[in-house]
């Protein structure tokens, strides 16, 4: 049963005096705003013989930069230093049994544990809207720019959360900031992951910071509304994750649900990319950036099947064993959720990403050649990400049925990496072979696995594309075949 949303304001004064009360937050607002005051103070004074616009213009640099770290990386600090906190002193069991709904408790860490932080935010808007002034700078960028790094900061934060609902140790925050200050490239290459963990957003408000991009654009809009969209996501899956840790948060419904915003957000990541790229900006990659963009959102999609597959299994074979399921989002038939996933991402990747995939194709065919291969490319495309689902599934139930080992997800996941990377292995045994002047051929190693026949397939490289599948197809009747005989269900 479903509890009633409470405002977490009892969590949050909690919380509160956790930080030092009144007296510790409210001296430590004093200090920082001192400093930053007679940091801007001194700054203009060595820097007077500037004109006056120019220097507020560079203290308003600095004071985004005060921002971004503060609202990013300060904020994700202090969420997990508030999990880890109550991890350590088991108040996180005893909110469990507390009858405050899984929401707003959830919601009652994230800003909660963010008082402080807010403070100071709020603090540096307030100096940075006199600095603009007093330069004669619009305000009103200052101002947009906060509230998408606001937005940005909610789902970073979300995420946090949702990584430290676990009965486990909190996951510490580090890889996601290093996600968000390491992903220039890899946003590049897979554009729709800028917009998972709210990177694309910290971009955006650094344009508009800076005067590329205009405070009243659309764009500024959709990418706040996309990143509160991922905020919210993450907030109901990490409410989920609370209040049953014992079952798996990504199950059949929001595993799918997540494919679904991942595939929008891929597709109109690589056409923004590219309407951009034909305006004339070069964002580092070579000329064949589409194939490089195409393949490897294809290659991503694959890992957003797999979790949606596995999470259904799980919860499957969990409430199977006795476990009280939370909804029917546990009850999904793994099978479904996997053809299901397959289904969805290439209608939506073959639909909304039309405009990218249709220049990926060979250009010195015949019409009707290049029609015929892109049948055969997403027929090929198809039958590997099905692939993926149901190996994924099969792999998954011999691990946890038959052997049974201590994390069998983990291991499920190991060597469905391993078998993705079997192509990579080929690539450099062909290009070793060429370095001794021998004919560059691919074996039926690059196939052998989902990754290398989408690899292959949209690359036009030369190898054994259909037999690959029929090793896949083996491989996966082999893993049916040999778990089929312990299909009992996982003791709660």
């Amino acid at each position: 049963m479903r509890e009633r949303f409470q405002l977490p304001v009892p969590f949050w004064r909690m919380q509160y005096q956790l930080l030092g009360g009144r007296r510790k937050v409210w001296f430590l607002a004093v200090i920082y705003t001192a400093v930053v005051i007679v940091g801007a103070v001194a700054f203009q004074r060595i820097m007077k013989k500037e004109q006056l616009s120019q220097v507020c213009a560079w203290i308003v640099n600095g004071l985004m930069a005060i921002q971004i770290f503060l609202i990013i990386v300060g904020g994700s600090n202090a969420l997990h230093r508030a999990l880890l906190r109550d991890y350590e002193t088991k108040m996180t069991e005893s909110h469990r049994i507390t009858p405050m709904s899984n929401i707003g408790v959830v919601l009652g860490y994230m800003v909660g544990a963010n008082l402080q932080i807010f403070l100071l935010f709020a603090i540096t808007i307030l100096i940075g809207l006199m600095v603009s002034a007093i330069g004669q700078a619009p305000i009103g960028a200052w101002f947009v720019g906060n509230m998408l790094l606001l937005c940005a900061a909610s789902t970073v934060w979300a995420a946090v959360v949702f990584a430290g609902m676990r009965p486990e140790k909190p996951i510490s925050p580090s890889w996601i900031i290093a996600c968000i200050a390491g992903l220039g490239v890899p946003i590049a290459i897979i554009p729709g992951t800028g917009l998972m963990l709210g990177v694309y957003t910290v971009f955006t408000a650094i344009a508009v910071f800076v005067g590329r991009v205009s405070a009243v654009s659309p764009i500024v809009y959709v990418i706040a509304g996309v990143s509160l969209v991922f905020t919210a996501f993450w907030l109901e899956a990490a409410a989920a994750k609370y209040r049953r840790p014992d079952l798996p948060a990504m199950n059949g419904a929001r595993g799918l649900a997540l494919l679904v915003l991942w595939l929008t957000a891929a597709t109109g990541g690589m056409i923004a990319f590219q309407a951009v790229t034909r305006a004339g900006l070069r964002l580092g990659l070579p000329d064949e950036e589409t194939h490089v963009q195409w393949i490897g959102t294809l290659i991503a999609t694959m890992l957003f099947i797999t979790v949606a597959t596995l999470g259904a299994t799980d919860c499957r074979l969990l409430v199977r064993g006795g476990r009280q399921a939370r909804g029917w989002g546990d009850r999904l038939p793994d099978i479904a959720v996997a053809v299901v996933s397959a289904t969805l991402s290439c209608a939506f990747l073959a639909a909304l990403g039309k405009s990218v995939w249709i220049g990926v194709g060979p250009s010195d065919r015949h019409v009707d050649d290049a029609f015929r291969w892109s049948i055969e490319a997403w027929i090929a495309t198809a039958a590997a990400l099905l692939l993926t689902a149901l190996t994924a599934r099969a792999l998954h139930l011999v691990m946890t049925l038959r052997f049974r080992p201590k994390s069998p997800l983990v291991i499920t996941w190991t060597m469905l990496i391993l078998l993705w990377a079997l192509p990579g292995a080929d690539a450099l045994r062909a290009n070793a072979m060429a370095s001794f002047n021998e004919p560059l051929s691919y074996s039926l190693l690059s196939t052998i696995s989902p990754a290398g026949v989408i690899a292959v397939v949209w690359t036009h490289t030369p190898a054994p594309i259909w037999a690959g599948l029929v090793c896949q197809t083996g491989l996966l009747v082999a893993l049916m075949f040999f778990g089929r005989t312990r299909r009992t269900a996982v003791p709660a």
